[in-house]
């Protein structure tokens, strides 16, 4: 019930584009593909992939193309995303026909297939499940990222967040800012970006605005938190 009400929930905020994670498909691959269906809005992943092939389960980029204020020099700008996870080599899904679900080295996924999302997209976004310390060794290895937006979910592990005014070596990488909004849903993380006349990025503002009771509840979400509380 929980992880429907969420898919219903990313539905009503209107969400673009998710990450695909290892506990999407902690109940199965069958599970997974069912409750796929229900989102508004495609799962990437360049590093969740069939063993037998290497190929990724689901896409594993996207583009969006986004309207820009009015006003505006440009009219709308096309955002690249990536989806990559952290690698488990104990993980081992069963998939259809007797073929099995493994992850690779998110790093090398990100080299593999940024070349040609940066031909298709204005701005290139990383949406990444994994341990802030390999984020950053992402752009250091990787230059075609403007934004590398994430947390990490390892069971047994802290939350890990950044703060807008964190030094430049701990978030900014060349032409790569990055961001971590820690989990649960308890930080909004917001990044705003100001573009030239030419569509390339000017500016970047990054903040993180904490979630407390200070903020009014939505009603549609408020109504379907509720539906979901189990009594123990």
């Amino acid at each position: 019930m929980q992880t429907e009400a969420l898919i219903e929930g990313m539905n009503a905020l209107g969400y673009k584009v998710a990450n695909l994670s290892l506990r999407e498909l902690s109940d199965g691959y069958d599970v997974f593909l069912e409750r796929q269906k229900k989102a508004q809005f495609p799962f990437v992943s360049a590093n969740i992939v069939w063993q037998d092939t290497g190929e990724p389960i689901v896409a594993p980029t996207t583009v969006v193309r986004m309207v820009v204020r009015d006003g505006a020099k440009i009219k709308d700008v096309r955002v690249g995303f990536i989806g990559l996870t952290r690698s488990d080599p104990a993980f081992l899904k069963a998939g259809p026909a007797r073929r099995k679900i493994v992850t690779v080295d998110p790093l090398a996924a990100a080299e593999k297939n940024l070349p040609s999302l940066r031909q298709k997209g204005d701005v290139i976004v990383a949406l990444v499940g994994m341990d802030l310390e390999q984020a950053r060794q992402l752009p250091k290895r990787v230059k075609e990222i403007d934004l590398v937006l994430g947390g990490d979910s390892t069971p047994g592990k802290s939350a890990m967040g950044t703060r807008p005014d964190d030094f430049p070596e701990d978030t900014q990488f060349g032409r790569t800012r990055l961001m971590y909004a820690g989990d649960q849903g308890k930080m909004l993380g917001e990044v705003r970006l100001t573009f030239d006349g030419k569509g390339a990025i000017a500016s970047t503002q990054r903040s993180l605005v904490q979630l407390t009771r200070q903020w009014p509840d939505e009603p549609k979400l408020a109504a379907l938190m509720e539906s979901v509380k189990v009594s123990i």
